[in-house]
């Protein structure tokens, strides 16, 4: 928790003000609505103004998260006797967006909707209309420009990203000021989220946290050749692109090497992710201290906690500086020995003792990796030889498919929604907590990315389990299937960069849209709509499920905020998944690849159904 610094408060008394808001964004994430004014009579009299500014910032993010909207008057009688600071705070927190959001454009970007806010601003969704494209636009909150340094902070980043060109760290496109003359930074929009939102959706494994560290070491390891330390790294600064790579952003907190930022603070991070230098002797931060926070980053994707999990200020700096933390192995059993001793060596309290590059730590996970890799073969190797042993003397060998299997040929599939009188609906992934279910009006597009030109074919199945042919014939029709059909790699419908199709009034259910990709056109023997008939119908699971199917034999599931996750597919039960394992044994022999989303849709029933828009997600699911 980030406070506004008050001169006429003492530092125990902001230490105190920190404490309450720790505990009170607790309650928040446990469900709870703490009551602010309850909260205020923790602390004397004299601090309780400046507690009720934080705590109110607290809660208003914390209703933005869950899809409310709050205003001033909710606060007018609760908190009457600090009706001033509910003003200050409101004024404050949606820094200059009153001031053009509703003119839905600054210069040359039109304004679609806020991504993520924060401690010290807010990221809004824009669209370039030059360059037609979207971006994401950084703005600071009103009181944190009070002052020309914090003006300077916040060019700092900008021309600190200036200097630095590197493919995994979040480039600058443009720099301007709101008509309040507040600075924004332009940069690119990265649909995947922050690493902290992904790890709150999901476990991860050993190897995709090994993965994103190594891109993250890469990047801060440039960073570091450039004379720049980060010195704030964590998974909040950390952004994913729908792929799953990982880029890393705000620099503002970072110095060169040889001096800190002019007016800025000597103890600059978060607190959970600093080395035990960069609080004891701040003047004499260095790369080691972002390498100490790439292990704890590290830590907490291989075992799904923080390294020092206390949110206690005076505990975590006693951990910080004497306690060890169980070894990830140990935690997680399937973490290779290997990486979890370079994540260890990461967090040894003394700079000298850790690796002495994010190069070196990037280059020892690699390396473990490819021996655990190494391991894995040779034991995969002498159960392939005996089992295949086996199958030669018992088992027929079945008629070679027509297609080989392959590597994976469709690297992204996704379902984007529009609504034009929702902001929170332009051009959200439809698995974006709170899109799912879409209404009929509603408008999608489709974007799908592929690892190497293949020829694609789009395909939609209704509630009903009818399917209709999207591409590359015309929308509908089964015999407009053209002759000169091209390989792609990416496909994005409809071709209006701005609007999408609006989904049609029916019944009801689970809509699908499904992907098939092949390394040839589609042969005039194949009778695609004869093999796709007689599927089941897809009645809802849930009002906010959302499937990602494809042919790993896993299957992604969001039901609602809190349970995302990977399911094996063969444990569950479900006709959306049923109609795409049945299509996967029919089209096996013609096809190299398949991908499919599945979403809630409420068709007629949107104005009557009562009893559909009240029914809760542990009612209908998806059943292992």
């Amino acid at each position: 928790m980030t406070t506004t610094p008050h001169p006429h408060l003492s530092v125990p008394a902001w230490e105190r003000i920190d404490q309450v808001c720790m505990d009170f964004e607790d309650e928040w994430l446990a469900g709870k609505r703490p009551l602010i004014e309850s909260w205020a009579q923790r602390v004397p009299a004299e601090e309780r103004e400046s507690l009720v500014c934080e705590l109110l910032r607290v809660e208003i993010e914390h209703r933005e998260n869950l899809g409310e909207i709050p205003v001033a008057t909710d606060y007018a009688t609760r908190l009457g006797q600090w009706i001033d600071v509910v003003g200050d705070v409101f004024r404050n927190f949606s820094p200059s967006e009153e001031s053009w959001q509703y003119d839905h454009q600054v210069g040359r970007y039109r304004y679609e909707r806020r991504l993520a806010t924060g401690a010290f601003g807010t990221v809004f969704l824009m669209t370039d209309l030059e360059l037609q494209r979207q971006v994401a636009m950084k703005v600071p909150r009103r009181d944190r420009c009070t002052d020309p340094r914090d003006v300077e902070r916040w060019l700092h980043e900008a021309r600190t990203l200036a200097q630095l060109k590197h493919p995994g760290i979040i480039p600058i496109y443009d720099v301007g000021r709101l008509p309040d003359d507040i600075p924004y930074l332009i940069m690119p929009y990265l649909s995947g989220g922050t690493l902290e939102q992904r790890l709150d959706e999901a476990s991860m494994t050993w190897q995709q946290a090994t993965e994103i560290t190594i891109q993250i070491s890469q990047a801060v390891h440039y960073a570091h050749s450039r004379g720049f330390v980060h010195r704030d790294l964590k998974p909040s600064n950390v952004l994913l692109d729908i792929e799953g790579r990982a880029f890393v952003g705000d620099f503002g907190l970072s110095m060169k090497r040889r001096g800190e930022m002019h007016g800025m603070g000597v103890r600059a991070g978060t607190l959970s992710y600093m080395a035990p230098e960069q609080f004891e002797r701040p003047q004499q931060v260095g790369p080691a201290a972002d390498v100490w926070a790439l292990g704890v980053v590290l830590y907490e994707m291989l075992t799904g906690s923080h390294p020092f999990p206390s949110r206690d200020r005076e505990t975590l700096l006693e951990m910080l500086r004497t306690s060890h933390p169980t070894w990830p192995h140990q935690a997680q059993p399937e973490v290779p020995r290997a990486v979890s001793r370079h994540c260890m060596r990461c967090l040894q309290k003394h700079p000298d003792q850790r690796p002495r590059t994010a190069d070196e730590v990037a280059r020892n996970l690699q390396q473990a990796r490819e021996r655990n890799g190494l391991v894995a073969l040779r034991r995969f190797a002498i159960v392939a030889l005996l089992l295949g042993m086996f199958l030669l003397v018992s088992w027929v060998w079945p008629r070679r498919a027509e297609v080989q299997a392959g590597q994976r040929i469709v690297r992204a599939l996704d379902v984007l929604a529009w609504s034009m009188d929702e902001q929170g609906m332009r051009g959200a992934p439809i698995d974006t907590p709170g899109v799912a279910p879409l209404h009929a009006g509603d408008q999608i597009r489709i974007r799908a990315q592929l690892e190497t030109p293949a020829f694609i074919y789009l395909l939609w199945i209704d509630a009903q389990g009818t399917a209709v042919p999207v591409y590359p014939w015309t929308p509908g029709d089964w015999d407009s299937l053209p002759e000169d059909q091209q390989p792609l790699r990416e496909v994005a419908l409809p071709a209006d960069q701005l609007h999408g199709w609006p989904m049609e009034p029916g019944p009801s259910g689970m809509e699908t849209l499904l992907l098939l990709a092949r390394s040839s056109p589609l042969p005039s023997s194949l009778d695609l709509q004869q093999q796709l008939g007689e599927l089941r119908s897809q009645p809802l699971t849930s009002r906010n499920a959302v499937l990602r199917m494809d042919t790993s034999g896993w299957i992604h599931i969001r039901r609602n905020r809190a349970s995302p996750g990977f399911h094996r597919s063969a444990t569950l039960q479900d006709d959306a998944l049923y109609n795409f394992e049945a299509i996967k044994l029919r089209l096996a022999p013609w096809f190299e690849d398949a991908m499919a989303v599945s979403f809630a849709f409420v068709g007629d029933e949107r104005e009557t159904g009562a009893e559909t828009r009240n029914e809760t997600d542990s009612d209908r699911e998806v059943h292992p």
